[in-house]
């Protein structure tokens, strides 16, 4: 019997040491719930968090902690049905004070069962991490900061970037556009002199006429240039397809320029069978026309340029190769961007507008193909075009 009395009273005392504990902690809310949710006890940790004393909150339900829009998506009955369910139910969010202020709080519930297992109540243990908050929003504030400045670090090197590209291609379309003007405007006074003068021979006439024409087509050329890459972006660029045989085509092309690359060794390598394609035919003629091009101006006197077809996997494969100046590893990915040009060609003073890759990037694209480059500094460049072979 004394052993029985004394081990109630050691529990006694041992339930008030935990009272008295509870009571005294001050960083904590710590009070217990009836099954209902009604607050049964409250310590002074509690009355400094919340703002509550014991006497104006016990008998109260715990949802008056909670904000308006929590009860009205019935937070506070969910919390304590998980509570039941798992045993405990933990989070972080906003709760009310007595004065109406909020504060950011972590919250524990746990459900508290008897030896039979029947819920006897809620425990829950409310910090206040208002603080941590405003550290943490502070410190995603002055993160977020960062990224803003960053990007607009990078939107002002890249308008930068595009008033330089847009400079450097002003001055190229000048410079282009000088040189056969100014031919025209030579060619013209020389026609107009010899007219008052009354020496118009056929002979006289012939090759300032023939030069004139020349250089009028060489303005048409870049015209057309400037108003397909303008086509190309508004998406106005319409394929007249049909059954076109890409041997025509590249033979085509290629005698078109037996004058302009007369100083280049050309080679051609043709299937026997015919590489059939559903495709515009004028476009893949610009395809061609601009890939050689290319090959001709970045290759040296002497320089050798292949053209080469076969059907490989359903597809017709076309590369065109040269022995030119090649391409730096760093250009390589941004060669087909408008306007833009190998940081190479500077030095070897080629003049260019930076569109004709471009250009036929785009019309590729428009047939359903693919173009890749492999280069090689100072030893050459392979453009790879790939297109669906007709079925």
């Amino acid at each position: 019997m004394n052993r029985y009395i004394n081990a109630e009273q050691a529990l006694r005392e041992s339930e008030e040491r935990f009272r008295l504990l509870v009571a005294a902690v001050k960083d904590y809310a710590i009070f217990m719930l009836d099954i209902n949710g009604n607050i049964l006890s409250w310590n002074s940790g509690a009355q400094r968090i919340k703002g509550y004393t014991a006497n104006e909150i016990i008998g109260k339900h715990f949802s008056i902690f909670y904000t308006e829009e929590d009860l009205q998506d019935g937070k506070p009955p969910r919390e304590l049905v998980i509570a039941t369910e798992e045993g405990q139910y933990q989070e972080e969010g906003w709760r009310v004070r007595k004065d109406g202020t909020l504060f950011w709080a972590n919250v524990l519930i746990t459900a508290v069962f008897d030896e039979q297992g029947k819920l006897r109540g809620f425990a829950k243990v409310t910090r206040d991490m208002s603080d941590q908050k405003k550290a943490e929003e502070e410190r995603e504030r002055l993160h977020e900061s960062e990224v803003q400045l960053e990007r607009e670090r990078a939107a002002r090197q890249q308008a930068e970037l595009l008033l330089q590209v847009r400079d450097e291609f002003l001055m190229a379309t000048a410079h282009e556009l000088r040189t056969p003007i100014t031919a025209l405007v030579g060619y013209t006074e020389l026609l107009k002199r010899r007219l008052e003068l009354g020496n118009l021979s056929v002979e006289r006439m012939e090759r300032p006429i023939q030069a004139v024409i020349e250089q009028a087509q060489r303005l048409e050329r870049l015209t057309n240039t400037l108003l397909d890459m303008s086509w190309l972006e508004q998406g106005r660029v319409k394929l007249q397809r049909q059954a076109v045989d890409l041997r025509d085509i590249t033979q085509r092309v290629l005698d078109s320029f037996t004058l302009l690359a007369e100083h280049h060794q050309l080679n051609l390598i043709l299937p026997s069978s015919p590489l059939v394609i559903e495709g515009d035919e004028q476009r893949l003629e610009q395809i061609f026309y601009n890939l050689l091009q290319n090959a001709v101006k970045y290759s040296p006197n002497g320089g050798a340029i292949t053209i080469e077809l076969c059907a490989e996997k359903q597809q017709a494969l076309i590369q065109v190769s040269d022995s030119g100046i090649g391409i730096g590893a760093d250009d390589l990915p941004f060669l087909f961007d408008r306007f833009y040009r190998a940081t190479n060609v500077s030095q070897h003073q080629i003049n260019g507008l930076g569109i004709g890759l471009y250009i036929v990037k785009e019309l590729v694209t428009l047939h359903n193909g693919t173009i890749s480059v492999q280069s090689v500094p100072d030893h050459g460049t392979t453009f790879s075009i790939r297109l669906p072979l007709r079925p």
